[in-house]
């Protein structure tokens, strides 16, 4: 992943900063894929729960939620 980053990364960065960069872009795509990875997986365990709100795609209501 990170050989793709850098073929993207602009040329104008050299040195120390590119690195920089370049860790930057890596640790922000992975974070991004694992809360993407996390809240798909919250959704499929919770959407049937019976305080898990319709708003959101579940199929309880909010004040259930202290029941």
């Amino acid at each position: 992943m990170i050989s793709k980053i850098e073929a993207i990364l602009h040329s104008k960065y050299e040195g120390e900063e590119r690195i920089y960069k370049l860790n930057s872009v890596t640790k922000l795509s992975l974070d991004s894929v694992f809360y993407s990875f996390t809240s798909i997986l919250a959704y499929y365990l919770f959407k049937d729960e019976y305080w898990f709100p319709s708003i959101v795609g579940g199929c309880g209501q909010c004040s259930q939620i202290y029941k």
